[in-house]
């Protein structure tokens, strides 16, 4: 896709592409204001795939999950403020029993529902990625993955 014209970026100001036509959108925060928390590689001992075996055997998957949040927000006035962060602790303990309760087929299924949860649960989060890692999934690889990204 090429676009026609010439820009110029300004910095706090975020562009849509829409009909090779570019639109600021002056309310919608930049990456630049964004910062990422993450959890890498959570290990969720779970039941999960397709196959006759898998229905039955548990196995373990691991999920890595990137947020974005708005940082400045953490922090201002000289006071650290939780409200606009996220509690990396709980999204890992609710991700890992929602997976573990559901014991989902597809891996698909897990992200694509993850990153809804998380944008539900946890209101200071703008943007999601989670992937998740089978390592047994394929007997000559170190597994099979899948990864999603979601944004509000």
């Amino acid at each position: 896709m090429s676009l026609k014209g010439s820009f110029n970026a300004t910095p706090n100001r975020s562009f849509n592409l829409l009909n090779n036509n570019l639109h600021a959108s002056p309310n919608v925060m930049t990456n630049q204001e964004l910062g990422t928390v993450g959890i890498r590689r959570l290990c969720v001992h779970t039941i999960v795939g397709l196959l006759p075996h898998e229905r039955v055997q548990t196995q373990d998957i691991f999920i890595s999950i990137e947020m974005q949040i708005a940082f400045a927000q953490c922090y201002q006035d000289d006071q650290e403020d939780l409200s606009h962060s996220v509690d990396y602790a709980a999204v890992a303990a609710d991700i890992s029993t929602w997976i573990q309760q559901e014991q989902f087929e597809l891996l698909e299924s897990i992200v694509l529902l993850g990153t809804q949860r998380i944008l539900d649960q946890y209101q200071a989060v703008e943007c999601c990625t989670m992937e998740v890692e089978k390592p047994a999934a394929i007997e000559t690889a170190t597994g099979a993955w899948v990864r999603w990204t979601r944004t509000r």
